[in-house]
């Protein structure tokens, strides 16, 4: 079960590295952000997700406990996002997740290409949401925000 959510947690990040970009190669971070800091932050917009009615989470750069600056993304799975009636409600449901984040793994090297490298950690919670923290920070101007 470790490896199927390390692998969703994975295609999750590949699907958002093809809306998205990078500053460029870094070194591999210290240590991944803590949860109890991820959660302790919150997220800062809902985003639409792929799939009509649901929504993921984003915090789009915040150095949490650590020195180097990350994108924290949480969503339900690889392709659609939290069930929710609108964004207060995804909202609610998201930072309720938090409170169960916990670490997972990383940081792994992650890579789209030879010029597009990626440090990503992959945290788990209670509701089986899929929720990653990636450095450096994601150029995330092309999500859709409602």
């Amino acid at each position: 079960m470790q490896k199927n959510i390390f692998l969703l947690a994975c295609l999750v990040f590949n699907m958002i590295v093809t809306q998205t970009g990078y500053a460029g190669v870094s070194p591999q971070p210290a240590k991944c952000p803590s949860a109890s800091a991820i959660a302790a932050f919150g997220i800062e917009e809902v985003l639409d997700s792929l799939c009509q009615g649901s929504w993921g989470g984003i915090v789009r750069a915040n150095q949490y406990d650590t020195s180097d600056t990350w994108t924290f993304f949480i969503n339900k799975d690889a392709i659609c996002g939290i069930p929710a009636k609108d964004a207060s409600e995804a909202r609610e449901k998201i930072l309720a997740s938090l409170s169960s984040l916990k670490y997972f793994s990383g940081p792994e090297h992650v890579s789209e290409s030879m010029t597009e490298d990626a440090w990503m950690c992959a945290y788990t919670n209670a509701q089986d949401y899929i929720a990653i923290a990636v450095t450096p920070p994601m150029k995330t101007n092309r999500f859709i925000k409602r």
